[in-house]
């Protein structure tokens, strides 16, 4: 398998910036995205061709993805959810009901406050209603 040069290149630069945020190494504070990091995000959108259209578009729009209605697929659209990530918080989801807020999908074994706080500004549980919430009761 061939990669582009210039695809390893922007894969690169997101590795070490993320190395670098989960070192601690870089404060809160805003950050200014390359025009090569929307690229490659891009292409990530584009290759993930079984995402729904309405994900994408949330995420292109700047919405937030619902994980309590979004496929394994959708998820992988979100920074460090691979595809068993994926399919581990879809299981927890089926099995234990609706998350009740976006912090309980730190429930799901692999995402840890790292992952949750890539993920957080990026999802929501707008679908979650009392009537899927009984398993917690």
């Amino acid at each position: 398998m061939t990669e582009d040069p210039l695809q390893l290149a922007a894969i690169g630069i997101i590795a070490a910036f993320l190395a670098l945020v989960s070192l601690g190494s870089i404060e809160k504070r805003p950050v200014r995205i390359s025009s090569d990091t929307i690229k490659l995000t891009r292409a990530k959108i584009i290759e993930n061709q079984a995402a729904s259209r309405d994900a994408i578009a949330a995420l292109r729009e700047g919405r937030r993805i619902d994980i309590n209605t979004a496929s394994a697929a959708d998820l992988q659209l979100l920074p460090g959810i691979g595809p068993k990530l994926a399919q581990r918080i879809v299981a927890n989801r089926e099995k234990l009901g609706a998350y009740r807020s976006a912090k309980e999908i730190t429930r799901v074994k692999g995402i840890g406050p790292v992952t949750f706080e890539r993920i957080e500004a990026l999802v929501t549980t707008a679908s979650a209603k009392p009537e899927s919430l009984q398993k917690y009761k």
